[in-house]
């Protein structure tokens, strides 16, 4: 009789599941770029997020405290969340890629001090190729 009744339920739970499937799939993700920055967003936001995102990206980029007020069940905090971390990883980007940058010049000024007589070959400033008005070649550097 057990068997019987697990059975029944095992059935009533299958025929339910795919209506629950249906109903749970996720929405794409939308990405929002606000203030110079990508903001990935799990839904569609509603406009107060995205202003209240815009407020907490500026006033991440002035070092500012922000006081956000909006109703409960608004989405504060995915609206919070969302863009502090987007905010959070184009400072990350613009880090690394001040380092390299940093990192590339200390490079090529070690270069040129340790090899002084292959400095020629080192491009450290582009190529100029200047021609004189009576058609002769004044200067070349490649």
């Amino acid at each position: 009789m057990d068997e019987d009744l697990l059975l029944e339920n095992s059935q009533k739970l299958q025929a339910v599941l795919p209506s629950v499937k249906d109903k749970s799939k996720p929405s794409a993700a939308t990405s929002y770029t606000i203030g110079g920055v990508k903001v990935e967003f799990p839904v569609k936001a509603y406009p107060s997020q995205i202003s209240m995102m815009n407020q907490v990206i500026q006033g991440c980029n002035k070092a500012k405290n922000c006081l956000l007020e909006s109703p409960t069940g608004s989405g504060k905090t995915l609206a919070l969340l969302c863009s502090v971390l987007a905010w959070q990883r184009k400072e990350k980007e613009l880090v690394q890629q001040k380092m390299f940058e940093q990192r590339t010049q200390d490079l090529q000024k070690i270069l040129i001090i340790s090899f002084p007589h292959n400095i020629r070959f080192l491009r450290i400033n582009p190529p100029s190729v200047s021609v004189a008005t009576n058609s002769r070649l004044s200067e070349v550097s490649l």
